[in-house]
């Protein structure tokens, strides 16, 4: 799940908003929209929250789920656009398209080794898995 700061860095980028604009809509400051997305501005306020969404014009729901660290339940929607959001990063990677070409030629049981694999790399700390195994 995204950090509250990925997701205002996610929907600045696809709105086409800078710190210091989105900080003009909510009346603060852009030091504070940088600590913000830092992830160092302590405890949000509810209206602070509030005061983001109506910035960002998105639903201040989706800002409390990202600022509380809460996945939101399963059997919820997918959004859209962090969908497009992955599509776009995964077609400007060089190799993007040609693992997804790859993951398609996979069977069912393989798709899950491999999910399951990834989802043991993602919870490895940042040290252990830039380690090279010594020869």
């Amino acid at each position: 799940m995204e950090k509250l700061g990925e997701y205002l860095d996610r929907l600045m980028r696809q709105k086409n908003l800078t710190p210091k604009e989105l900080a003009r809509r909510c009346k603060v400051t852009d030091s504070y929209i940088g600590r913000v997305r830092k992830g160092a501005s302590g405890n949000l306020t509810v209206q602070t929250m509030m005061t983001l969404a109506k910035g960002l014009g998105v639903n201040a729901h989706d800002i409390f789920t990202a600022a509380s660290g809460i996945p939101p339940d399963d059997d919820a929607p997918i959004d859209p656009l962090l969908l497009l959001d992955h599509m776009q990063k995964l077609i400007h990677d060089r190799t993007g398209m040609d693992v997804l070409r790859q993951w398609l030629e996979l069977s069912s049981s393989e798709r899950q080794t491999l999910h399951d694999f990834l989802a043991y790399l993602n919870e490895q700390p940042p040290e252990a898995k830039s380690r090279t195994p010594k020869k």
